[in-house]
């Protein structure tokens, strides 16, 4: 198979904050809207509960409120904290650790670390074009981040309509 991009990204620190940013302005609304939803309707019943006078049934669902607060927003933070501090390690062991992408016709390979994943462009979930990156979203919560400035066979905008084309809709410039 011919090999028609291949692209180096080197993951930085600023590079992962901006892509949270990216993330939390597409993903985040709605992430909090349901939450939102889900509380206010847990809130309702518990309110129902202690109307009723059951009381130990009430307590039991503010415990399983606090334990649903507690996975929608502190988890999430503790991990994004674990995710940064280990970009930090990968910077300070090396300035040039990074992801390698090979793109061909039907599918593309990405090479971390002696980690190499192989994915149709049929199963990227989405795929954002900003100014600098492109982002491609295997699934709502985990996206392939390729630098624009990283192609070494191919260019940024070949790339740009090549991708748009293996994806169609599921494709956006932002």
């Amino acid at each position: 198979m011919k090999l028609l991009f291949k692209n180096t990204t080197l993951y930085t620190n600023q590079m992962y904050e901006t892509f949270l940013q990216f993330h939390e302005s597409i993903f985040g609304t709605s992430y909090y809207i349901s939450s939102a939803f889900i509380t206010l309707i847990l809130l309702v019943f518990i309110a129902m509960l202690f109307y009723e006078g059951y009381f130990l049934q009430g307590f039991l669902f503010v415990l399983v409120l606090l334990l649903f607060l507690g996975w929608r927003f502190v988890y999430p933070s503790l991990q994004l904290k674990k995710e940064k501090h280990k970009i930090k390690q990968k910077e300070k062991k090396s300035k040039t650790s990074g992801t390698t992408f090979y793109f061909y016709e039907n599918y593309f390979c990405s090479l971390e670390n002696q980690n190499q994943s192989k994915i149709s462009y049929g199963k990227l979930y989405r795929v954002y074009e900003t100014n600098e990156v492109f982002y491609l979203y295997y699934n709502k919560d985990y996206a392939f981040l390729v630098n624009k400035s990283g192609f070494s066979v191919g260019d940024s905008s070949s790339f740009s309509q090549f991708i748009s084309q293996k994806v169609k809709r599921r494709f956006k410039k932002v």
